[in-house]
């Protein structure tokens, strides 16, 4: 759910009060029968906020002073009052998602991060640039969690699984090796957006991985418990050296 509108319905005068601190009466009429509109913002826009409301926005520091000298309608901003994790954090370097929420996730954060976070000063005083406003410089693009249909795993759908289940009948090494090795996407093409791998982890993809990790834990127990040293243990023992002599010496 995203943010609560903030206006407020007039019984009264039929007339809407829009404002950021609950209101105790209709700014128009003085009626104290308002109630607050039941719907909200959308969900991504109250999630775009995430790069500058983590770090205090807009609650630190700032008079509330419309109208004042100052950087835009929002007020005025005093010095560093309760701004150290934005003045130490904002903007951040990195930032992992899934592909399928670039537009819907990750442009806002970057409209919403330049425009809001361009009111507020650097640390020293001086104005923020916009290179100085974009919240995160890099994005790392992830693999989605598919189901053996290649359909998105969705509590909503019902087709999740549990990994606790397939640690049990997998081994926990065979899970981990088959979800890192379907971690990264497909590459990217100029073009397109990158593609999700061909293969769902489906249960069937745990067995091969399941094999290769009783291989290398049996393995070592088997040279140890032999007393003829494998082929591979030969090839570790020092070979012989031969040195040659500068001619004359």
């Amino acid at each position: 759910m995203g943010h609560r509108i903030p206006a407020w319905h007039c019984a009264s005068c039929r007339k809407v009060t829009v404002a950021r601190v609950d209101p105790a009466a209709c700014s128009h009429c003085g009626s104290e029968r308002i109630t607050q509109e039941t719907d909200v913002l959308d969900t991504w826009f109250s999630s775009g906020l995430l790069p500058v409301s983590v770090f205090g926005w807009p609650n630190f520091g700032k008079a509330n002073t419309p109208g004042a000298p100052g950087p835009s309608h929002l007020g005025t901003w005093d010095g560093s009052e309760n701004r150290a994790d934005f003045d130490a954090f904002y903007p951040t370097s990195l930032l992992v998602t899934g592909f399928d929420i670039l537009f819907f996730w990750v442009a806002r954060m970057i409209m919403f991060g330049c425009w809001f976070s361009a009111d507020v000063p650097l640390p020293d005083g001086s104005k923020r640039e916009l290179k100085n406003s974009v919240p995160f410089r890099e994005v790392y693009i992830h693999a989605l969690v598919r189901d053996a249909n290649r359909e998105k795993m969705s509590k909503t759908k019902g087709n999740v699984v549990d990994p606790i289940e397939i640690v049990k009948q997998y081994g926990t090494d065979a899970v981990r090796f088959t979800l890192a090795s379907m971690a990264s996407p497909e590459p990217i093409s100029p073009s397109t957006l990158p593609a999700p791998r061909a293969t769902a982890p489906s249960p069937t993809r745990y067995g091969t991985p399941r094999g290769f990790s009783s291989r290398m834990l049996t393995a070592p127990r088997r040279s140890a418990s032999s007393s003829t040293p494998p082929r591979w243990a030969q090839c570790l023992k020092p070979q012989t050296t031969h040195h040659l002599k500068p001619a004359g010496l």
